[in-house]
């Protein structure tokens, strides 16, 4: 078994004041007697830390689960600290396990800002809590972000190094005698910035002027990280359900060139025509859709073929002309459908100034249109020629 250095090497070591260790009134003996029971008992923390990880690791949000056991020498440091900070804080061999609560460490890292909910959820149901949960964020965080934490019931407080993370003190009791154990969830940027950090200043340079700016930015950077990681989720929820929609479009069109097709068409169609297109319509934003009929094909949008059909009268070359207007741009919109969730559109370099159409581009509201069809110059020649 291991056993702990001289009380001077020690304290000069860990950069303890000589003063400030005598006037707390611990004696050197004492603090031996809680290094060696503590060697003792690591096996059995490490056992309790093994099983912590793995139910962990069960909850669907973790991405991955690190734990440790307190390094005995860490252990004394923080018991003479602890009485310098606070001199009638007694910290002795029989109360040190309930003390002492992060001797058995771990964090629960996961990806997204978001992901933290389900988790605090399953850790709050799976562990009995020794005290309130603590979220730590960083000052300057909006007060939406905050408020999520304290409808959940979490303390929430600035860290002063500025790192977001949330602090678990669970208790757990494997056999008779009850131990505690730190749990911290964080993203994965958090924990990169934090092991840096750790690293880099903790614990003798905390207050170095270079180290804490520039950490600071790297601070910044994760949490830019984390935001974007963020976005990127929304984004893929958003690609997902256009993808459903375009397909449900697509079906909708089909069906619509199908009537289309037929060799004539009688009211009950053009009715059937016009509520599909209202029902496409309705379907999901049609920005996607219009900047597809506009690229390429002579039928500006869905609107506008709706506004075909209200205006086509009884007149044979103007019907028959309407409708193949409507068929093209039916046609050309559905060859335009990328079954992945977006459009692709011809090679900019390709198109010439017959594709682009001469009509209005975007009709914002069918009812505030015009009631007289825009006419070009090859569709006045063909009225001229049916008269």
């Amino acid at each position: 078994m291991n056993k702990l250095m001289a009380e001077s090497i020690f304290l000069k070591k860990y950069k303890i004041e000589a003063v400030a260790y005598k006037a707390t009134g611990l004696v050197w003996n004492q603090l031996e007697d809680i290094y060696n029971h503590y060697e003792l008992l690591k096996p059995e923390l490490e056992d309790i830390a093994g099983t912590m990880s793995n139910r962990l690791m069960k909850i669907s949000k973790v991405h991955s689960v690190r734990f440790r056991i307190k390094d005995s020498e860490h252990l004394i440091e923080k018991i003479i600290r602890k009485r310098i900070e606070k001199e009638d804080r007694v910290i002795g061999i029989e109360n040190y396990i309930s003390e002492i609560t992060d001797l058995v460490g771990l964090r629960a890292i996961h990806l997204f800002k978001e992901d933290w909910e389900s988790i605090h959820d399953m850790i709050s149901n799976t562990w009995d809590l020794k005290e309130t949960v603590k979220a730590y964020l960083r000052e300057g965080d909006s007060d939406a972000y905050r408020k999520a934490f304290e409808e959940k019931g979490l303390k929430v407080e600035d860290h002063k190094y500025g790192y977001r993370s949330i602090h678990y003190i669970t208790k757990t009791k494997p056999a008779k005698s009850e131990f505690f154990a730190e749990i911290q969830v964080r993203t994965i940027f958090e924990e990169g910035w934090s092991e840096i950090d750790h690293t880099v200043r903790y614990p003798y340079e905390i207050d170095n002027f270079l180290y804490k700016e520039f950490l600071m930015i790297l601070n910044r950077l994760a949490g830019s990280a984390d935001e974007m990681g963020t976005f990127i989720t929304l984004l893929r929820t958003h690609l997902e359900e256009n993808k459903t929609q375009m397909l449900t479009k697509q079906q909708e069109i089909e069906r619509l060139q199908k009537i289309l097709d037929k060799p004539n068409m009688d009211e009950d169609d053009k009715k059937e025509i016009k509520e599909g297109i209202a029902s496409v319509s309705t379907l999901g934003n049609l920005d996607f859709l219009n900047s597809s009929l506009q690229t390429s094909y002579p039928v500006p949008n869905l609107l506008h073929i709706n506004s075909i059909l209200n205006r086509t009268g009884n007149n044979t070359n103007s019907y028959t002309h309407s409708i193949n207007r409507i068929q093209n741009g039916l046609s050309g919109f559905t060859k335009n459908i990328n079954l992945h969730g977006g459009y692709s559109y011809p090679d900019s370099n390709k198109k010439n100034q017959s594709q682009i159409p001469e009509e209005p581009a975007i009709v914002p509201d069918p009812t505030k249109m015009s009631t007289k069809e825009p006419q070009n110059n090859s569709d006045k020649e063909k009225k001229n020629n049916s008269q």
